[in-house]
């Protein structure tokens, strides 16, 4: 099962658990919120797509905002983040 087939429970869960700590119910739910997180799931339907076979040809239709550039260009941002990471350590 994906994780966001069950985030909605997960979410819920996270909720009742800061209210039961005094947060309001509007504190709560933008607590329960996962920045980027959607993001993230963009991704891995773009990528099951895309491996699946299925298609010649995958077209991902974004609004032309600063958003859509990020949420594209995210694997190489990571790829690089490690890479960086990886020499320093190994330096």
């Amino acid at each position: 099962m994906r994780f966001e087939e069950t985030w909605d429970d997960i979410r819920r869960y996270m909720v009742d658990v800061l209210d039961w700590v005094g947060a309001d119910t509007l504190e709560a739910e933008e607590l329960a919120v996962v920045p980027g997180l959607d993001e993230v799931f963009s991704l891995a339907d773009i990528k099951q797509f895309a491996t699946s076979g299925d298609y010649d040809l995958v077209v991902v239709d974004c609004a032309p905002h600063r958003g859509a550039i990020r949420l594209l260009s995210l694997p190489d941002v990571l790829v690089g983040t490690w890479i960086a990471c990886s020499m320093r350590s190994a330096g």
